[in-house]
C-alpha cells in the first residue's frame, strides 16, 4: 500500500511539472526558465551586488556575469557602478524584468486555476492554509 507521503510527493511532482510545463511553453520567445528564475530573485533583492546574486543562487559569479550580460542586451535588467566604489558593479530589474515577471505570475495562475477549480472556498483556504503550514519550515530553516 502506497504511503501517504508518497502519493503528496507524488502529487507535488505532478502538479509541479504540469504547471511549470505550460509556464515555459508559454513565456516570451529568447527567455528561459533559469533566466526567470533569475530576474524573480533579483525582484526580491532589489538592487545588488553581482557577488550577492550568485550567492542567493548558488553559483559562480561568472556564471551570474554571463546570464546577467544576456539579460542586459534583452533589456530585462540594467547594470550600474556602485557610486561608493566604482569597481563593484549593481544590477536591478528594468520596467521590461518587471512586467515579463508579472505575465509570468498571470501564466502560473492560469495554469493552476483549473487545477483548483473544483474545490470549494473552504477545501482551498484549508489547502492553502496547509501548504503554508508546511513550507513555514522553510523560514524557520532559514533563520537558524
Amino acid at each position: 500500500m502506497e504511503s501517504y507521503l508518497e502519493r503528496f510527493q507524488r502529487a507535488m511532482d505532478l502538479v509541479h511539472k504540469k504547471v511549470n510545463s505550460e509556464v515555459i511553453e508559454k513565456l516570451p520567445a529568447g527567455i528561459t526558465p533559469p533566466q526567470i528564475m533569475m530576474l524573480f530573485r533579483l525582484y526580491k533583492l532589489g538592487l545588488c551586488k553581482l557577488s550577492q546574486l550568485a550567492e542567493c543562487l548558488e553559483v559562480k559569479p561568472s556564471s551570474i556575469t554571463v546570464m546577467i550580460d544576456r539579460l542586459e542586451k534583452s533589456g530585462y535588467v540594467a547594470r550600474q557602478s556602485d557610486p561608493n566604489d566604482r569597481r563593484i558593479v549593481l544590477v536591478q530589474l528594468t520596467d521590461k524584468g518587471h512586467e515579463v515577471l508579472k505575465e509570468t505570475g498571470k501564466l502560473r495562475d492560469q495554469a493552476l486555476e483549473p487545477l483548483v477549480a473544483d474545490l470549494t472556498k473552504t477545501e482551498l483556504v484549508a489547502l492553502v492554509e496547509t501548504f503554508e503550514k508546511i513550507t513555514s519550515k522553510f523560514t524557520e530553516q532559514d533563520k537558524a
